[in-house]
């Protein structure tokens, strides 16, 4: 984890270098277990909240997802009401920093918690932020509960070296360790 002073100087250099209004913040995924209650996650997120709220106008959450390859001890599903009052609990802790909230990608709609739908390849932003309107269809390549603009990710599954337990993203260490072998700092590409 990074330095919280870190957090809040990147997050002001962007904002000044591009704009509040164009930088997000995402506080994903949401872990519920024994060593990261409700509670908890509501601590760190003011936490948060109060480092980076000069500096952006929203925060984007998001549940992890029990995807097949994600399966360890450490995650467990979250129930609807848990995600009702985590949801709405953070977006109590936003407001009162000035954020609005949205979700990612949830089968469960969390407006009466204070929580809109999430666009991360969001539109209506960009058409605000271009000052015109933009040719870009709804991605059809996500999951059904997505409000994704059609875009072209620069991603590449297995390259991260983190090492997250609730990562999709990743098939294996070895996959990954040959990837970041293939990587040229020099290219337009992660992956020539």
């Amino acid at each position: 984890m990074r330095d919280k002073a870190d957090v809040a100087e990147t997050f002001r250099a962007l904002s000044r270098q591009i704009g509040r209004e164009r930088v997000r913040w995402r506080y994903d995924p949401i872990i519920l277990n024994d060593s990261m209650d409700i509670a908890w996650h509501c601590r760190e997120f003011a936490r948060l909240c109060h480092q980076v709220a000069e500096y952006t106008e929203t925060v984007t959450i998001s549940f992890v997802d029990s995807y097949t390859k994600v399966k360890t001890d450490q995650i467990r599903p979250i129930s609807e009401a848990e995600m009702r009052e985590t949801a709405g609990r953070l977006a109590a802790i936003a407001a009162a920093h000035g954020l609005a909230v949205n979700a990612c990608c949830e089968p469960v709609d969390l407006t009466a918690e204070g929580v809109t739908r999430a666009a991360c390849i969001d539109k209506a932003l960009a058409e605000r932020i271009a000052g015109h309107p933009i040719l870009a269809a709804p991605d059809r390549n996500q999951r059904p509960d997505c409000g994704c603009a059609a875009s072209v990710d620069i991603g590449v599954y297995n390259t991260c070296a983190n090492g997250c337990v609730y990562c999709y993203a990743n098939h294996s260490p070895a996959s990954v360790q040959r990837n970041r072998l293939r990587h040229d700092p020099q290219s337009a590409f992660l992956l020539d």
